[in-house]
């Protein structure tokens, strides 16, 4: 057994665009707020599923899709390493076509309506090697991350930023508490003195490059700016933009 206590960490929500694909999301979450551990819980419909089955003697198969559109009636699991690499591990219990009940380790989906929680371990690494007994990736590994508290002692331990170093290295924007967006061309943005623009680049974190309903092409910069999802144009998100005042 590997088991150990947790008390730094963080949780993020969210709701994912119709369209994407799940695992390549998360996985560029989990990038993007620097989560190497962590557990994850999803509900919704996906569709373009493919899921991998488990044999004592073969392991993990190949992927094999399902007809869809699913109801997920169940996708939780973690992430961990695997190598150097952020790794997503969900156990899928789904029901597709025909009310058919599928399950097994989510490969991929398309997202249609996709809601999650996601809690990151920020006080430990958990590492995951390939088991060849039971040809099954499993924890076989645990790494206690320094976050301010001496650990115990004759527990090796690595130095990774904990959750509260990582969220003060986060844009303002979300140190004051703003819902974060995953903007994207093609996205609208209603603004109060110039008009209805239009997001033709996201340039990083703060700044876009948008186009004004004159056509004039422009940079905005969002650290003053807080952003509210009014809706819908066609594929693309509405955002009204509300100019807040300087401290």
């Amino acid at each position: 057994m590997i088991f150990t206590e947790t008390r730094e960490g963080r949780r993020f929500v969210g709701d994912l665009d119709p369209g994407t694909q799940l695992v390549e999301v998360i996985l560029g979450l989990c990038k993007t707020h620097r989560i190497s551990s962590g557990e994850l819980r999803v509900l919704g419909w996906l569709d373009d599923v493919t899921l991998r089955s488990y044999s004592p003697t073969k392991g993990v198969g190949e992927p094999e899709p399902v007809a869809g559109p699913c109801h997920v009636v169940s996708l939780q699991g973690n992430v961990s390493l695997l190598g150097d690499a952020p790794v997503v591990v969900l156990h899928a219990l789904l029901v597709g076509k025909g009310r058919a009940v599928h399950d097994g380790l989510l490969d991929g989906g398309r997202v249609l309506s996709a809601e999650f929680v996601l809690d990151s371990f920020d006080d430990l690494t958990l590492h995951r090697i390939r088991d060849k007994k039971l040809k099954l990736d499993r924890w076989l590994d645990l790494t206690i991350n320094e976050v301010g508290n001496a650990p115990d002692p004759g527990v090796a331990t690595e130095h990774v930023r904990s959750g509260r170093e990582a969220m003060e290295a986060m844009p303002s924007r979300l140190l004051d508490k703003q819902i974060q967006y995953d903007l994207k061309q093609g996205d609208y943005l209603e603004h109060p003195r110039l008009g209805r623009c239009e997001v033709i680049h996201v340039i990083d974190d703060e700044r876009l490059s948008i186009r004004l309903e004159s056509g004039r092409v422009a940079q905005l910069h969002l650290g003053l700016l807080r952003l509210v999802r009014q809706g819908r144009a066609g594929t693309r998100h509405v955002f009204a933009v509300e100019v807040r005042r300087k401290v």
